[in-house]
């Protein structure tokens, strides 16, 4: 799979979770299909039980939190969304870099940083 011109399919050992396809309440990451919210941390793609901007928590972010990425991509839903204070200020006692846009950026944006070999995470509500 060719990215910009740079072949992505080859980086980190061709074991990059690329998210491939997202909407209609599900997204499609590296050929395999999950439905529902996802986290995508270190190469692993497991379900956030967060189904709901609001419900953001430090609980629903520890699993993320604990691999220590450099940047977390947070995908809002349909349309960008501003945090609550005190979800920024988790990021912020953690060193994590917060990206937040709509889901559909979000996706695209980590399939970038993780191309140019970032340690990224993303925290995904399902659209």
């Amino acid at each position: 799979m060719s990215f910009e011109g740079i072949d992505i399919s080859t980086l980190n050992g061709g074991a990059l979770m690329l998210i491939e396809s997202y909407g209609d309440g599900g997204f499609q990451i590296s050929g395999q299909n999950y439905r529902g919210s996802l986290l995508i941390i270190d190469g692993r793609v497991s379900r956030w039980e967060v189904q709901d901007f609001d419900n953001i928590s430090q609980a629903s972010l520890s699993e993320l939190l604990q691999a220590s990425p450099e940047l977390c991509f947070l995908g809002c839903g349909a349309s960008m969304l501003i945090p609550r204070a005190d979800v920024r200020k988790i990021f912020e006692t953690a060193n994590v870099a917060l990206d937040f846009m709509a889901t559909a950026a979000a996706c695209r944006s980590y399939n970038i940083a993780i191309g140019e070999g970032r340690k990224a995470a993303a925290a995904l509500l399902v659209i």
